[in-house]
C-alpha cells in the first residue's frame, strides 16, 4: 500500500489535473496503486464523490456501464480543447482580436499575480465557451461536436439551445459567468455585425439568496476609490487595460433576477376595462401577458441578441409529472412548479429575442427527483465536467469526513450515523403533533448529537486560532415542527410549571445554548432558519434584534451603500439583514459573528457562501444523491486559498531548492446522517418488470369523510395507582443489560483520501456521578409514565420513583462488552421501560392500566397510509385506502367478505398503517403486535364499534397467549376508558381461527350480536 503524505491533495488548482486516485468500479478509492498520472477520466455515471472501499465490499458493477465514456461529448471536447490550449490557442488564428486579448490577459500573462489567477475549473469552461462559439465550425471535428450537442438535446425533447457546464461547489461559477459575459460584451462592442456575439445578458437564479450573491456582476460605477470597488471584474482583475474604457456600459446590458419575477401578476385598477383588475366573466382576475412581463423584468429591445445564463440550472427543466410534498422534507411538487415557471419563461424569451445560447451552470446538472425523469440522470447537453472528486483532489473544497462504522453490530459494515432519520422517522414529531412541555427526541438522535457536538467542541479552539472565526454546525430538519423541537433542545426554551411559574431552561450544549443563568443571551449562538421564507423575502426580525445588533446593522448598511448607493441602503429589508446574518456566520465584526449553530427547515438555500461551516447533521429524508450532494456542499467551501510548497515526498517545505510542487493545504468538514452514497450514480431506471409489478397503496382523499379510521398510537402501558404507594416487583424481571456491542458508544469517521480516522465517542459520560444518573432517570420516568394529559409530570410521585430507580440502578443493571453503568443515560427510554415493567408486574387489583400514547403522534389515521408493494392487492370500495395488501389468500377472502357485509361501514388492512399493540413476549422482551384489520361496524342495536380482526396466521400464532391477554386485559379496557375523550367508537377484538374461517361472516355477526 502506498504511503500517503500529510497532504492528500494531488493537484495544483490553477493547472489541469495531472493525477487522480485509482478508482474501483464501485466508486471506491484504492491505495494499493499509486495515483494515476493523468487526469481523472470522465464517466457519464461517475460517483458524486469518492469513498474508501471497505474490505467487505465487492466490485459488482459491470464495465458495460462505462463503455460510452470515450464517445461522450465531454470526453471529445476535453481532447480537442486540450490540444487547442497546448498550442496556445493555435496562434489565435481562429478567434477575433478581442478574444485574443482576453485569453492572453487571463491565461498567458506572466505578470498576473498568483492570487488573481483563475482556477483550471474556470479556465476550462470559458475556453469551451469560446471554442464552441468561434473555433468549432471551422473544422470537421468541431462541426461534428456541434451536431452532437444539438442531437443530444433533441434526443430528450429539449427545445432550448442549452449547454451545461458542471462545476463543483466552491470552484467559482460566478467568476465563470463574469468571463462569459465579458467575452460576449467586448466582442459585441467591437464587432457590431457579428451575430456570434450577444447584445444583452440575462442571469436567472433560483432565489433571492443566489440573486443577491450575483450582484457583484454589476460594474461598480459608484466608487472612484479603488479600495472600495466591489465588482468581480476589478476584484479578480478580469479586464485588460485596453478594454476597460467600455466596461461601465455593461450595466445597461445586464439583468440579474430570480425566476419568481416571471410569474404573471394579477392586474389591478379602478376603471372598467380589460386591464382594470376586476373579475371577468369567468370570475378570475386577468393576469399580465408575457410581453408585459418582459417590459417589467427586462429593459432590452425585443429581437435583440440575448445570452441567458441559468445559475443552479438543475432547477430549470420541463416537468413530466406533478411530484409531491411531504412531511419528510420532500418537496418535488414545489420543485416542479419552480422548474415549470423557469423553463417556460425561457421558452417564451427564445420566441421574443435572438437567443443562440442558454448556458446552464450547476454543481449538480442532473434531473431532480420527481421531475418525471430518472433521478440523477446527467443533462445530456453537458459540455464540461469538473466534479466534486476533481475539486477535492485539487484542494478547491474541504475534504468531507463521513461515518464508516460504529461499535454496534449494525455498524460493522455501515454506521447507523450514516442515516439516522431512516431509523427514527416514525418517532419524530409531525406537524400535527401536540406541543409538549419539554422537547423529546429518540435516544439515537440525542446520543449522536452529543457525540457530534463533543467533536465540534474539541475542534473549536483550534479553528478559532487558525482562522480567527467561529466554526459553525448546521442541522437540517425535515419540517418546521422537527426544527422547532430541535431548536428548543439545543438553544433552550421557556418552561411553564403546573403552578403557572415560568423558567428558562438551558440548551443541551453549552456553546449552542441561547440561555445562560436563567436569561436569554443578548447575541444568541443558535439560529432557527426557514430557508424557503428567507429565500422568498418573507422572513422578519424583531425589534430586540435590531437594538442589540444596531452597530453591525449600521456597518452592513454602510458597506451596502458603497456598492448600491445611499438610497438603496436606507431601504434594506429585514430579509436582506437576515441573509447577511446567514452569509457572515462565524465572522468577527459581522452580523453573523455570534452564530455557532444553524437549524434549518428542509435545506439551506443554494448560493449561501459561508465558508465557516465545519459540521452538518441531517435529520430528514434524502430521496436522491443529488439532494445529498447539495446539502453536503453547504460545508465544503474553503476558508483559505494560499498555496503551500511541497517537496518530492509530499512534505511542506520553505527551502526553495526542495520545492517540487505547490498545492493548497487540506481543510476538512464533518458530515453525519446525510446518506451520501458514493457508489456511482448510473442514471438508469429500475428494470421494467419491477416497475410494472409495484403497486402504490394510498389513502383516497375523496373517501376521507365517509371511510377514515382513527386509532391510538400506543407505545406502552402505565399503572394508575389510586393509592399513593407505587410498587415494583423486580424478582419477575431479568436484569437490564447494557451491551457495548449494541448501544452506540463510539463511531469512526474517515475520508476517502487519508488513512487517518476520527473517533466520535460518549466516553465523557463516564465522569457523571451516579446520583445524577438516578435523578435524570427519575425525571424521564415522571415525564414519560407519570404525567397528566397535558404532559406535566406528577412531581408528588418523585421520591417514590426515585427510590425504585435507586434500587434498580444498584441491583438490576449488567454491563457487557465495554459498556459502563452511566451509559444508561444514552438509552433512558429502554431503561424506563424496564423499570416500568417491574412496576407493572407489581400492580394490585385496585390499580388501573392506562395507555401510554406516542408523545409526538398520539393518534394515527388512515389518511397517512402511503407505500408501495409488489405483493398481490385487492382493490376496495368501502375503505379509505385504495387497496389492501394480500399476505395470504385468507386475507383476500376476508376483505371480500368485509366489502359484502352491510354491517361493515368501513375497514382497513394494517399495511402501511402501523397500528400496533404493545405486549411482553414469552422471552420477557417488549414487542409489538400488528393485527390484520380494523373495521368500523354497526351492531344490531345500531351502535358503531371499532372491531380489531385477526385472521390467525402464522405470525399471530407466535406468543399468541400473550398477545390475546394484553389485548383483552390491558389494551381494550384502557382504550375504552379514554375513547370518549378522543371521539373513538368502543373497541372490541375477534380472532378468526383456522377452523372457523369458512364461517367468517357468521363469526363476525355472532361477535357483533354479543356486543
Amino acid at each position: 500500500m502506498q504511503a500517503l503524505s500529510t497532504n492528500p491533495i494531488l493537484n495544483n488548482p490553477y493547472q489541469e489535473p495531472k493525477k487522480h486516485y485509482f478508482t474501483n468500479l464501485d466508486g471506491s478509492l484504492s491505495y494499493e496503486k499509486a495515483p494515476e498520472v493523468y487526469r481523472r477520466p470522465f464517466i457519464p455515471s461517475a460517483p458524486p464523490s469518492p469513498v474508501k472501499k471497505s474490505k467487505v465490499q465487492l466490485d459488482f458493477f459491470s464495465t458495460a456501464d462505462f463503455q460510452s465514456k470515450e464517445e461522450h461529448l465531454v470526453t471529445i471536447l476535453r481532447r480537442e480543447i486540450g490540444l487547442w490550449r497546448e498550442s496556445e490557442y493555435n496562434g489565435f488564428t481562429d478567434v477575433t482580436r478581442v478574444t485574443k486579448d482576453l485569453l492572453t490577459y487571463w491565461f498567458l500573462n506572466p505578470n498576473r499575480i498568483i492570487t488573481k489567477q483563475l482556477f483550471f475549473a474556470q479556465r476550462e469552461v470559458i475556453e469551451t465557451t469560446i471554442w464552441l462559439n468561434e473555433v468549432a465550425e471551422k473544422s470537421n471535428i468541431g462541426s461534428f461536436i456541434l451536431s452532437k450537442l444539438q442531437s443530444e438535446r433533441k434526443n430528450v425533447g429539449e427545445l432550448l439551445p442549452r449547454t451545461a457546464f458542471k462545476m463543483a461547489t466552491g470552484t467559482g461559477k460566478t467568476v465563470v459567468m463574469a468571463l462569459q459575459i465579458l467575452y460576449h460584451f467586448f466582442n459585441r462592442q467591437e464587432y457590431r455585425n457579428d451575430i456570434r456575439f450577444d447584445d444583452n445578458f440575462l442571469i436567472i437564479a433560483p432565489g433571492v439568496t443566489v440573486r443577491d450573491r450575483l450582484q457583484v456582476l454589476f460594474v461598480d460605477n459608484w466608487n472612484k476609490d479603488k479600495r472600495y470597488i466591489k465588482d468581480i471584474y476589478y476584484d479578480r482583475d478580469l479586464v485588460p487595460p485596453n478594454l476597460q474604457q467600455d466596461l461601465p456600459l455593461l450595466n445597461t446590458k445586464l439583468v440579474i433576477t430570480n425566476y419568481h419575477t416571471f410569474e404573471p401578476r394579477t392586474l389591478k385598477g379602478k376603471f372598467v376595462g380589460a386591464l382594470d383588475g376586476k373579475k371577468g366573466n369567468n370570475f378570475q382576475k386577468p393576469e399580465e401577458s408575457f410581453n408585459s412581463i418582459i417590459k417589467r423584468v427586462l429593459r432590452f429591445k425585443l429581437d435583440s441578441r440575448l445570452l441567458i445564463l441559468n445559475d443552479e440550472a438543475h432547477h430549470c427543466y420541463l416537468p413530466n409529472g406533478k411530484g409531491k410534498d411531504s412531511e419528510d422534507g420532500e418537496m418535488t411538487a414545489k420543485e416542479n412548479a419552480v422548474a415549470s415557471i423557469w423553463y417556460n419563461a425561457i421558452r417564451q424569451l427564445v420566441e421574443k429575442f435572438k437567443v443562440r445560447n442558454v448556458f446552464d451552470l450547476s454543481a449538480t446538472p442532473y434531473y431532480m427527483q420527481g421531475s418525471g425523469r430518472p433521478s440523477g440522470l446527467l443533462f445530456p447537453w453537458i459540455a464540461t465536467d469538473y466534479g466534486l472528486v476533481d475539486a477535492i483532489e485539487a484542494g478547491l473544497v474541504k475534504i468531507p469526513f463521513l461515518p464508516e462504522r460504529d461499535n454496534t453490530y449494525a455498524g460493522l459494515t455501515d454506521s447507523i450515523l450514516k442515516n439516522i432519520y431512516s431509523v427514527v422517522k416514525s418517532e419524530l414529531p409531525k406537524k400535527s403533533s401536540p406541543f409538549l412541555p419539554e422537547p423529546f427526541f429518540p435516544d439515537h438522535v440525542t446520543n449522536s448529537l452529543e457525540m457530534f457536538y463533543k467533536h465540534y467542541e474539541s475542534e473549536y479552539e483550534a479553528f478559532q486560532g487558525l482562522f480567527g472565526t467561529n466554526p459553525v454546525m448546521i442541522i437540517v430538519c425535515s419540517n418546521t415542527r422537527v426544527s422547532y423541537e430541535m431548536y428548543r433542545l439545543i438553544a433552550g426554551y421557556e418552561k411553564t410549571h403546573v403552578d403557572g411559574t415560568k423558567l428558562l431552561k438551558e440548551g443541551a450544549f453549552e456553546k449552542f445554548s441561547n440561555v445562560k443563568d436563567g436569561k436569554f443571551k443578548e447575541k444568541p449562538p443558535t439560529l432557527l432558519i426557514d430557508s424557503y421564507a428567507l429565500d422568498n423575502a418573507e422572513a422578519t426580525i424583531d425589534e430586540s434584534f435590531k437594538s442589540i445588533f444596531a452597530h453591525e446593522i449600521e456597518n452592513f448598511r454602510r458597506e451596502y451603500a458603497i456598492v448600491h448607493g445611499q438610497g438603496a441602503a436606507s431601504q434594506i429589508s429585514e430579509s436582506e439583514i437576515l441573509r447577511e446574518v446567514l452569509n457572515t456566520v462565524g465572522k468577527r465584526g459581522k452580523l453573523g459573528s455570534h452564530v455557532h449553530c444553524i437549524i434549518s427547515v428542509s435545506m439551506l438555500t443554494e448560493g449561501w457562501d459561508a465558508n465557516t461551516v465545519t459540521h452538518i447533521y441531517g435529520l430528514r429524508a434524502f430521496g436522491s444523491q443529488l439532494l445529498c450532494e447539495q446539502v453536503v456542499g453547504r460545508a465544503l467551501r474553503r476558508k483559505e486559498y494560499h498555496l503551500e510548497n511541497y517537496d518530492k515526498e509530499g512534505n511542506p517545505t520553505k527551502d526553495k531548492r526542495r520545492i517540487k510542487e505547490q498545492k493548497f493545504p487540506p481543510e476538512f468538514a464533518h458530515i453525519v446522517s446525510v446518506p451520501f452514497d458514493f457508489v456511482g450514480r448510473t442514471g438508469k431506471t429500475t428494470k421494467k418488470y419491477e416497475i410494472q409489478s409495484a403497486k402504490q397503496i394510498h389513502a383516497i382523499s375523496e373517501r376521507t369523510e365517509k371511510y377514515e379510521i382513527r386509532f391510538p398510537q400506543v407505545t406502552g402501558y402505565r399503572i394508575n395507582s389510586f393509592d399513593e404507594d407505587i410498587m415494583a416487583d423486580f424478582e419477575k424481571v431479568a436484569n437490564f443489560q447494557l451491551d457495548g456491542s449494541i448501544k452506540l458508544i463510539e463511531a469512526i469517521v474517515g475520508n476517502a483520501f487519508q488513512e487517518s480516522r476520527v473517533e466520535y465517542t460518549l466516553n465523557h459520560i463516564k465522569e457523571k456521578r451516579h446520583q445524577e444518573i438516578i435523578y435524570r432517570l427519575t425525571q424521564r420516568m415522571l415525564s414519560t409514565y407519570y404525567a397528566d394529559e397535558k404532559g406535566y409530570p406528577k412531581f408528588h410521585k418523585f421520591n417514590q420513583i426515585k427510590n425504585i430507580i435507586t434500587y434498580w440502578y444498584a441491583h438490576k443493571v449488567d454491563t457487557l462488552k465495554d459498556a459502563f453503568p452511566q451509559l444508561v443515560l444514552r438509552d433512558m427510554d429502554s431503561a424506563c421501560r424496564h423499570i416500568q415493567k417491574a412496576i407493572f408486574l407489581g400492580q394490585r387489583a385496585e390499580d388501573k392500566v392506562d395507555l401510554r400514547l406516542n408523545i409526538n403522534n398520539p393518534i394515527g389515521s388512515t389518511t397517512k397510509v402511503q407505500g408501495i408493494t409488489t405483493r398481490e392487492v385487492f382493490e376496495t370500495t368501502k375503505s379509505h385506502v385504495n387497496a389492501i395488501v394480500c399476505d395470504s389468500d385468507w386475507e383476500r377472502v376476508a376483505a371480500q367478505i368485509l366489502e359484502d357485509m352491510p354491517e361493515v361501514l368501513s375497514y382497513v388492512k394494517n399495511a402501511f398503517l402501523y397500528f400496533a399493540i404493545p405486549y411482553t413476549a414469552k422471552d420477557g422482551k417488549d414487542r409489538f403486535y400488528y393485527p390484520d384489520f380494523i373495521a368500523v361496524c354497526q351492531t344490531p342495536k345500531k351502535h358503531n364499534v371499532n372491531l380489531i380482526i385477526e385472521t390467525s396466521g402464522p405470525v399471530f400464532t407466535k406468543d399468541k397467549e400473550e398477545k390475546v391477554s394484553y389485548i383483552e386485559h390491558y389494551f381494550l379496557p384502557a382504550i375504552n376508558r379514554i375513547a370518549p375523550d378522543h371521539n373513538f367508537y368502543p373497541w372490541h377484538f375477534i380472532e378468526i381461527k383456522q377452523d372457523t374461517f369458512p364461517n367468517l361472516k357468521n363469526e363476525l355477526r355472532r361477535k357483533l350480536n354479543s356486543i
